[in-house]
């Protein structure tokens, strides 16, 4: 008994010590305020369009860990939960699947239109042979999913890719598959919610195959760095647990969230509170000044604020240092 306080003590100061490691870096606030849900319909696409003179982007949204459905006892933890297999349209899905509803709610903003938005699902099994095996899978249907937009509108699509938690770790994988010589798969966004940063794919953010990266990450988000990486990777780490944030790159924006000065947890990232904002959250984060990114040990926090309800306009106030 004495011994298990002992290590349960141990834990508690580790967790502390994660949370507090960044305490002395330089800060860079910006604030925006969110009303409503503030997006608009996307335009429904009409027979007269032609799409082939404009650049198609695809969106395809990737779950991070998952408990197996079939142990789950309560029916609508398993509508949580529940996804199909490899690439797939989330329209297709069982409206009452909370993976249906993140499609619906996203394809809400114009920046993800409904009909070039899809899904990824994968085992959601906890180890580093399950995510390297769901990137093979990944980059295999990729490819043909390229392919198919190459035949049907005469021009390759710019891939935007969303992922939470080990989801990230998956689409991280994908560095490791050898490209075809012509035509190799760019991923020209890669969109990183509260991925656990571990030893062995946090190198890949270097990898040409990935043009842009943004990672969203919280501090009261114990989830993502408590994931033990040393007790089950194949090398060794430098870390026992998971981090938070990647060695800083110039194509690789971190930013810190926090809505109405509260840091959310890991599950709220994928909640439709926030997945509603997140077009909202990329566009500011686009915005701030390139300069704002050159100092590598900068912690930049997007603030959002919600409680303003007469303003139904989206607004945002400068960075504030």
């Amino acid at each position: 008994m004495v011994k298990k306080r002992v290590l349960y003590i141990i834990f508690l100061c580790s967790i502390t010590v994660l949370h507090y490691v960044d305490a002395k870096k330089t800060h860079i606030k910006k604030t925006v305020i969110i009303t409503g849900t503030n997006q608009q319909k996307s335009p429904a696409p009409t027979n007269t369009e032609n799409i082939s003179t404009a650049p198609i982007t695809i969106t395809i949204w990737i779950h991070g860990t998952t408990p197996s459905i079939a142990k789950l006892p309560i029916n609508s933890i398993q509508q949580f939960f529940y996804t199909k297999q490899g690439i797939f349209d989330p329209r297709t899905l069982n409206p009452t699947t909370h993976r249906h509803q993140i499609g619906t709610t996203l394809t809400e903003s114009p920046l993800f239109p409904a009909q070039h938005f899809y899904m990824f699902g994968w085992s959601g099994t906890l180890s580093f042979a399950a995510r390297q095996k769901a990137a093979e899978q990944l980059y295999a249907e990729l490819i043909t999913l390229c392919d198919h937009y190459q035949k049907t509108y005469s021009t390759t699509p710019r891939v935007r890719l969303i992922t939470h938690s080990h989801g990230g770790n998956v689409a991280l994988n994908m560095a490791t598959m050898t490209q075809r010589p012509t035509d190799p798969l760019a991923i020209d966004e890669l969109i990183l919610l509260a991925c656990p940063v571990q030893d062995h794919t946090a190198q890949h953010i270097n990898n040409p195959m990935f043009k842009q990266i943004y990672s969203l990450y919280s501090t009261k988000d114990f989830l993502q760095i408590i994931d033990p990486q040393q007790l089950y990777s194949p090398t060794k780490t430098s870390s026992f647990f998971s981090r938070r944030r990647f060695t800083p790159h110039q194509k690789i924006r971190q930013v810190k969230i926090q809505i109405n000065k509260r840091s959310i947890s890991h599950i709220e990232f994928i909640l439709s509170r926030f997945v509603r904002m997140l077009p909202k959250v990329l566009s500011e984060i686009k915005t701030w000044a390139s300069d704002a990114w050159d100092d590598p040990s900068t912690e930049h926090t997007l603030r959002i604020s919600t409680h303003n309800q007469k303003k139904r306009k989206f607004q945002s106030e400068n960075p504030s240092v």
